[in-house]
């Protein structure tokens, strides 16, 4: 897989960027919010990566951010919602609004989003309500805090959600390993 790209920007807009690396240039899939803090043309850029590989297509997409490129995995995971829409939601609103949306409810927020229709706000609600642990819910979202945990715990969540459990059962998970872990040391 490929899971990061780093390399000279030659062309931005603000839905792909094309990065030149090694004298072969790559066409990336972005969000709004990664095409906002892209460098000028010609300058180097590094994007989080994930290649998605179907019959008739293959597609790099790539984020500024760790946390847009797993929120954009656990939106594909969500029933009759593909790439284009996730992209379309990352673009529409932040990752902190968009939980913030999630967690209360709030499916009026989401049909603001280009794309993002009554049914489909109302599968984003049910299937990942339960997904954020009560520290990623509005409160601590509201700060300005970290929606998502980070380094290889961030990888075990991840591993754990996209296996069907909660956002609370997860960091319960992980912590547990974390705490059994530090105290063979």
């Amino acid at each position: 897989m490929i899971e990061t790209i780093r390399g000279r920007l030659i062309k931005r807009l603000p839905s792909y960027a094309l990065i030149d690396v090694g004298g072969l240039g790559f066409k990336v899939n972005i969000p709004f919010s990664t095409y906002q803090e892209l460098p000028e043309e010609g300058r180097e850029a590094h994007l989080q990566t994930i290649l998605q590989i179907k019959e008739e297509n293959v597609n790099l997409y790539g984020f500024h951010t760790k946390e847009e490129k797993e929120m954009f995995l656990l939106l594909l995971g969500i029933s009759g919602i593909g790439a284009k829409t996730s992209l379309t939601i990352l673009s529409g609103i932040t990752i902190r609004e968009f939980i913030q949306a999630v967690v209360s409810g709030n499916e009026a927020m989401l049909r603001k989003i280009p794309g993002v229709g009554k049914k489909t706000a109302a599968r984003i609600v049910v299937e990942l309500k339960d997904r954020f642990s009560p520290e990623e819910k509005p409160s601590k979202a509201a700060e300005g805090g970290q929606t998502l945990p980070s380094g290889a715990a961030s990888d075990a969540y991840l591993a754990l959600v996209s296996l069907g459990y909660n956002g609370a059962q997860a960091k319960n998970a992980v912590e547990k390993a974390l705490a059994e872990t530090s105290g063979r040391s």
